[in-house]
């Protein structure tokens, strides 16, 4: 199992559709179906999260042998 900081789709890398997600939901009520978006676990998807997940733009889990 990997966890990847950032990754709020699951698809193992973090880039451009992970920001736009959290850009997308930053100010939403947390919810069953945006909570990945809280990538602080503040309890609430705001700047710190987008900033978050810019961070991480470009990182990747590595390749399963």
């Amino acid at each position: 199992i990997g966890v990847l900081i950032g990754d709020v789709n699951g698809l193992g890398s973090v880039n451009s559709s992970d920001v736009s997600e959290t850009q997308f939901e930053s100010g939403h009520v947390l919810s069953n179906s945006n909570f990945r978006t809280d990538v602080t676990a503040s309890g609430a998807i705001n700047s710190s999260d987008v900033s978050t997940v810019q961070a991480q733009s470009g990182t990747a889990l590595p390749s399963s042998p």
